[in-house]
């Protein structure tokens, strides 16, 4: 069930703007807390009258609702570049500058940016990060 733990870290550090990120940070580390302190609650109303097979069948029950929203869920547009997806990863900035902007800011928040050359700045900021690396001998 904790699969999704560290690609989640990325995910709410990565998506949100600079305003949410902190807030996107700090939910997915209050999410163990509240998570540690629901399975507790389930230990102690269900081992006793059904055992660790009830346990373990209400705690997979109360996972079905999120492996549906699973399905709803955008790649990260840096995974997308990354594997070549660049019309995805476009329409995922867009779809995500159009949440984030208000009202005034809507001309400005429209996405006109070629998806080649989103691909080559992405290369060459990898590049140029390695070359910073190999100069430093970490690479």
């Amino acid at each position: 069930l904790g699969v999704g733990s560290g690609p989640a870290m990325s995910y709410s550090a990565e998506i949100p703007t600079i305003k949410y990120r902190a807030l996107g940070m700090a939910s997915n580390g209050l999410g163990w807390g509240i998570g540690t302190a629901v399975s507790s609650g389930l230990a102690y109303l269900t081992i006793g009258p059904f055992g660790w097979q009830g346990y373990l069948i209400a705690t997979a029950l109360i996972c079905v609702p999120f492996f549906f929203m699973l399905l709803f869920i955008r790649e990260s547009p840096r995974h997308d570049v990354q594997v070549g997806k660049l019309h995805e990863a476009q329409k995922t900035v867009e779809i995500l500058s159009k949440l984030n902007c208000t009202a005034d800011q809507m001309d400005s928040c429209e996405i006109a940016e070629d998806p080649n050359s989103m691909i080559e700045r992405e290369a060459n900021t990898f590049y140029q990060s390695y070359q910073i690396l190999k100069q430093t001998g970490y690479a």
